[in-house]
């Protein structure tokens, strides 16, 4: 029993990683056709390449390095931050996004100075980030410029948003509990991060996909 749940954890891996280069590969040609796009190609490249560091030392060791993670998240957060940034042409959403930088970075320091060691990982910092990119993506998506002849299913921001709502609301819970389950049921958050944060990246990256492949067609649609 212990062995295929092992063989069904390192299969969800494997999508995972799967699905994150796939949506890397996409990208490389769906900014061409929407420029804003290119702003996930670098954070897609950055996610797997802290994936690809953070695996390695994990199956060289045995050991998580969440100080990986610490590095990351930051980063996530200005990127998205920039990419919504840049699609919204409302000046309030706009000065919310800019004003949320010092915010978040100032409760960053506090956190990982005062209450994070490089073992821990950053699960309020993770929803905080998390919470106000949900903030984002609502206010964008009840901000999209409807179009007679293009449903908005068809607009990559649509799909771009609607996953990032369901992946950072999927694992707010998770996050919370995440460091207190390492301290005292070690192997159960182990199994449990696969399992609950891997789904919601699958949904993610099936969005972002979905969302590049829309840039094409909403291009093709732009030449007619």
């Amino acid at each position: 029993m212990y062995l295929l749940l092992t063989l069904f954890l390192h299969m969800m891996q494997l999508i995972y990683l799967a699905l994150l280069a796939t949506a890397f590969g996409v990208s490389l040609t769906a900014y061409k056709h929407d420029r804003t796009l290119l702003i996930l190609t670098y954070l897609l490249a950055l996610g797997l390449l802290t994936e690809i560091i953070f695996n390695s030392l994990y199956y060289s060791t045995g050991k998580d390095y969440f100080l990986v993670y610490q590095i990351y998240i930051p980063f996530e957060y200005y990127l998205i931050s920039y990419f919504f940034y840049i699609s919204n042409s409302k000046k309030i959403i706009k000065k919310l996004i800019l004003f949320s930088v010092p915010f978040f970075t100032i409760i960053l320091l506090v956190l990982y100075t005062q209450l994070y060691v490089v073992s821990d990982y950053p699960g309020w910092v993770y929803n905080l980030g998390g919470f106000l990119i949900i903030l984002w993506c609502i206010l964008t998506l009840l901000n999209i410029d409807p179009d007679e002849d293009l449903p908005i299913t068809r607009i990559p921001i649509f799909w771009i948003s609607i996953g990032m709502v369901i992946f950072y609301s999927g694992i707010f819970c998770f996050n919370g509990v995440y460091n207190y389950l390492i301290q005292n049921h070690y192997q159960l958050s182990d199994d449990l991060l696969v399992i609950i944060n891997k789904i919601f990246n699958y949904i993610l990256y099936t969005c972002f996909i979905i969302g590049f492949i829309c840039s094409k067609h909403r291009k093709k649609y732009s030449l007619q």
